[in-house]
């Protein structure tokens, strides 16, 4: 059904609202360029943002996958981000994941991220209630969302200021 929703969007010229512009480039760019350790880059959210979106028809903010990398590995630089090449500290019952680069580290996130959590939840729900579809929560964190939201916070006003410039 969602292919067949996706084609007839495609069909109709309706698929606007799922494309990704230079603008999300360009304020991950401005967040990235903040931290100087970052083991993320812009041309790899920009690159899985688009991969993702076109093969899922999702959104992952870079406002959100910036302040989690950031929260969770200092943005690759720390940690798991460091040794396994896994920034957001991607968990499963065996432990942190491991990746071959940074960018597949990014790749898993958004994937995970797009179908277990902005599928059924918009980034607003996830920055008071952060749990996936099936009531998980991301973090074990008790103030995670509230992190989250002082980070993008900064953020917001780190491209604002980068814009009156």
């Amino acid at each position: 059904m969602k292919k067949l929703l996706l084609i007839a969007f495609m069909f109709l010229g309706l698929n606007s609202y799922c494309q990704i512009d230079s603008t999300y480039y360009f304020n991950s760019k401005i967040i990235i360029d903040n931290y100087s350790k970052s083991r993320i880059t812009p041309e790899d959210l920009y690159d899985i943002a688009n991969e993702v979106n076109d093969s899922i028809g999702i959104i992952v903010p870079y406002e959100l996958a910036l302040a989690q990398g950031l929260l969770e590995t200092g943005l690759g630089s720390a940690g798991v981000g460091r040794t396994k090449n896994n920034p957001f500290s991607i968990n499963s019952r065996k432990g942190y994941r491991v990746y071959t680069s940074v960018k597949d580290g990014v790749r898993a996130y958004y994937y995970l991220m797009a179908r277990r959590y902005l599928s059924c939840r918009t980034q607003e729900q996830l920055l008071v209630k952060f749990v996936n579809c099936n009531r998980r929560r991301y973090a074990s964190y008790i103030h995670y969302e509230k992190k989250l939201r002082k980070q993008i916070n900064y953020f917001q006003r780190l491209i604002a200021k980068k814009n009156d410039d």
